[in-house]
């Protein structure tokens, strides 16, 4: 009895596995059924520590932009209740304290600025909150690796054959896919926040 590890089930094989056919686990021989769990679950947890470690930090980075847009929020709330009583040096104080200066002069040129901004901010919470709504109801189904094969596929510009690549070689493309777009996200960002 032999029985696969993730570095030599075949990706194809692995998604099977990954979705209830654990008879997949086994390479050659018999197996008894907890020996089969076993390898497994241990293949699962194997895939979604590779992978799912990216997850984590896409978490919490779309946590940590959460957080920044709440404190933005009462900045600006509280920079806007300045203007409307009078105190724009305050108010600007507040605003450069919170990475937001604003050039505008007078209070009523200063608190268009605030509502534009407060806009924006309220837009990006509402489009957080929905793609947050979305990703929960994705569920692990065959469909949804083949987007995500898709997806390497145009990432690293080459053929994923899901009955010829290991499922350890795909969990660390899709995890050096992850890590890309995590760096020009934070890249993008940066740049948003210079300006």
């Amino acid at each position: 009895m032999r029985l696969h590890t993730l570095d030599t089930i075949r990706l194809a094989d692995f998604i099977s596995l990954f979705l209830g056919d654990h008879g997949k686990a086994v390479a050659e021989g018999e197996a008894t059924q907890q020996e089969v769990e076993d390898a497994a679950r241990a293949m699962c947890e194997e895939y979604i520590r590779i992978v799912g470690g990216r997850q984590v930090a896409a978490q919490l980075s779309r946590e940590n932009e959460a957080l920044k847009l709440r404190m933005r929020d009462v900045c600006l709330r509280a920079a806007r209740a300045l203007c409307e009583a009078g105190d724009t040096e305050s108010a600007r104080a507040v605003l450069r304290s919170a990475g937001m200066p604003v050039d505008e002069q007078g209070a009523d040129g200063m608190i268009k600025r605030i509502d534009g901004l407060m806009a924006a901010d309220a837009y990006r919470r509402d489009k957080a909150a929905l793609a947050r709504k979305q990703e929960r109801h994705t569920e692990v189904t065959r469909e949804y690796f083949i987007r995500e094969r898709v997806a390497v596929m145009r990432w690293a510009k080459m053929y994923v054959d899901e009955r010829q690549m290991s499922a350890a070689e795909y969990a660390w493309m899709v995890r050096a896919m992850c890590d890309d777009l995590q760096r020009a996200m934070m890249e993008q960002q940066r740049k948003k926040n210079k300006r």
